[in-house]
């Protein structure tokens, strides 16, 4: 007689596919429940190929991330200058109802995937967010690539980790907030880089700190027409923070480089800031732009990466601030060609420029 043996335990999966779920890469086909039911059974997918979202949840959500689940691919490139090839791994938002691409939860792993959220034309009317999370902690966003999409991610985290994170043809790059200034809510973003962008590269409002290492903007910002009344905020824009380092950033073709607005008691430390690749004018005037501060201080080291000969000048522009410090940007500490050092204050006590 035949016997028949039953195991009583836990078991382990440690790659869940969503094709298991009835997935597929026909266009035509939404693929959105099967990747959600993947993740809601084994707290993980793993894409490996090219996914299209129809429709939306009640909550306008294409895919929610529960706490301590993933959404992975196998290895990808990410180009620091991309093409905007379509790759495998990649998730489409094919559908009006979608407001959120994917949804985040605390300790969450997004990495080596890329969100497409309209591939035909780039339209401002549509809001949608590729990556949004709020009031979470240690998320995991790596070698990430975004294209077409209002907000490419909107999260209001701490204790996480961006590395490699791509953005192009997005109105609003990286935005990230806080909901106070306690000192665990700093943010570290490495390798990040955010192209074509119309509004803002990088947005960190609200937070104890943030340290942008190796990150860049590039975008040609006077092509552009917000027509909702949106003002142009530049490569990065900081609000309401007590500390921040940019280290070996890049910004090309960006007007408005730094913008400080509404901090008080901030110190921020700028190393190694220009140019990657471009062979002409690497910063444009109004490149510091201070507003509405208080007691904040600027402080700036090491020389400019590849200063051009036609290099325009850094003009810091302070306004409607008091007590405000700026330090190192003495002009003899930089070696390049018809230079010039500027600052100019309007509705501004007791600015101190130390040389």
């Amino acid at each position: 007689s035949s016997k028949t043996s039953y195991i009583q335990d836990a078991w382990r999966v440690d790659v869940a596919y969503p094709e298991w779920f009835g997935a597929s890469s026909n266009p035509m086909f939404d693929s959105r429940h099967a990747i959600q039911q993947c993740i809601d059974v084994f707290k993980k997918a793993k894409l490996n190929g090219q996914y299209y979202l129809l429709s939306a949840d009640e909550n306008g959500n294409g895919i929610v991330l529960p706490a301590s689940s993933s959404l992975s691919g196998d290895n990808m490139q990410v180009n620091q200058h991309p093409s905007y090839d379509i790759c495998d791994n990649t998730i489409f938002a094919r559908s009006k109802d979608i407001k959120t691409i994917v949804s985040v939860g605390s300790r969450c792993i997004v990495k080596n995937i890329a969100i497409v959220g309209n591939n035909t034309s780039f339209s401002l009317d549509n809001k949608i967010v590729a990556l949004y999370s709020y009031n979470t902690s240690r998320l995991t966003i790596e070698n990430v690539d975004i294209t077409y999409c209002y907000k490419a991610i909107d999260m209001a985290t701490y204790m996480s980790h961006f590395n490699k994170v791509m953005c192009h043809k997005v109105v609003e790059g990286v935005n990230l907030h806080g909901l106070n200034n306690s000192p665990e809510t700093t943010l570290t973003l490495t390798n990040c880089f955010v192209y074509d962008f119309r509004l803002v590269g990088f947005k960190v409002e609200y937070l104890y700190g943030v340290v942008f290492n190796a990150c860049g903007c590039d975008s040609d910002n006077k092509k552009f027409t917000l027509s909702d009344g949106s003002s142009y905020l530049g490569a990065f824009y900081l609000r309401n923070l007590i500390a921040a380092s940019l280290v070996e950033c890049g910004i090309e073709d960006v007007c408005k480089a730094l913008t400080m607005d509404f901090c008080i008691n901030t110190e921020v430390n700028m190393y190694r800031l220009g140019s990657y690749t471009k062979e002409y004018d690497v910063l444009y005037s109004n490149d510091i732009n201070v507003t509405n501060c208080r007691e904040c201080t600027l402080k700036y080291y090491g020389r400019l990466l590849n200063i051009p000969k036609n290099f325009k000048h850094i003009n810091y522009k302070v306004s409607d601030s008091t007590n405000n410090y700026f330090y190192n940007i003495n002009p003899s500490e930089v070696k390049c060609y018809n230079m010039r050092w500027g600052l100019s204050a309007e509705n501004a006590s007791q600015t101190i420029h130390y040389y």
